[in-house]
């Protein structure tokens, strides 16, 4: 396995911290598949896990699922995930209580989750948080300026590439275990790269996506699963974004279209269709 060669190579695995209190949307991943586990649905099912960024890279669930529909993929139920600081880890978490039904888990990547720490995810659903769970936080009304946004650049190249760096080898082996642990389940996971703004950003990126980028080609060939990258297809522009990678109505439609596309592919080659 890819993992026990880079142990070779990583000083020591991060200690897991106790996690910050879980939002509504990591409520809502909990409720969702607490209702999947008793309802097993007789379609195939799609999910993404991943971040804030995740969450707002679809428009909502029904839309994406009739795309795919329309798109050749036929019928599915398809959930978005998506949490705030949602880790490697905790989206393992996620999968482990996943109902044991034929399914596609998208499993975003960007640049923060490399440089997250780890964290011990909650498994108790409040049902309290999960009911007060609204899918986007950012909209086109309250768009950063571009000032704004490049000193957000800035603070990553000061502040998060050192954290990036420093995280980068245990995320990697968290992520490994998490399409490990997909593939016990009888699940189908695909390495999904979540979107960037490009446009503002340039290349203060480049070494952070250079680096991951390697690695996730690497254990998608390892494990022989897709490594998906929609972002130059995707032709985002700065006003698809709230910031550097959260983006508003118009980002999620662009991108929402391309991934039901790349959904339906998959679903036929998995002989889901």
């Amino acid at each position: 396995m890819l993992a026990a060669a880079v142990l070779l190579t990583a000083s020591s695995a991060a200690v897991a911290t106790a996690a910050p209190r879980p939002g509504a949307d990591w409520h809502h991943a909990l409720a969702v598949l607490k209702t999947l586990r008793k309802q097993p649905p007789r379609v195939p099912i799609v999910y993404l896990l991943g971040d804030s960024l995740a969450r707002e890279c679809t428009v909502d669930d029904r839309s994406w699922a009739t795309q795919v529909r329309r798109y050749g993929g036929g019928r599915i139920m398809a959930f978005n995930l998506g949490s705030r600081h949602q880790t490697f880890g905790q989206s393992a978490a996620l999968v482990g209580v996943m109902p044991r039904r034929p399914a596609i888990v998208f499993i975003g990547v960007d640049p923060g989750r490399f440089a997250a720490a780890p964290v011990k995810p909650v498994l108790r659903l409040d049902r309290r948080l999960a009911a007060s769970y609204a899918q986007h936080h950012y909209t086109g009304s309250g768009i950063l300026s571009v000032a704004r946004k490049k000193a957000m650049v800035r603070d990553w190249v000061r502040r998060r590439y050192p954290a990036f760096r420093r995280s980068y080898l245990g995320n990697l082996l968290r992520l490994e275990a998490l399409i490990v642990a997909c593939e016990r389940r009888g699940l189908r996971p695909v390495l999904l790269e979540l979107p960037l703004n490009t446009a503002v950003a340039g290349h203060s990126f480049d070494r952070a996506l250079s680096t991951y980028r390697y690695g996730c080609r690497s254990l998608a060939a390892l494990h022989d699963i897709p490594f998906v990258s929609l972002v130059a297809q995707a032709r985002l522009v700065n006003a698809d974004f709230h910031d550097l990678a959260h983006m508003v109505e118009s980002g999620r439609v662009k991108w929402q279209r391309l991934l039901a596309k790349r959904t339906a592919g998959l679903l036929k080659r998995y002989g889901m269709r």
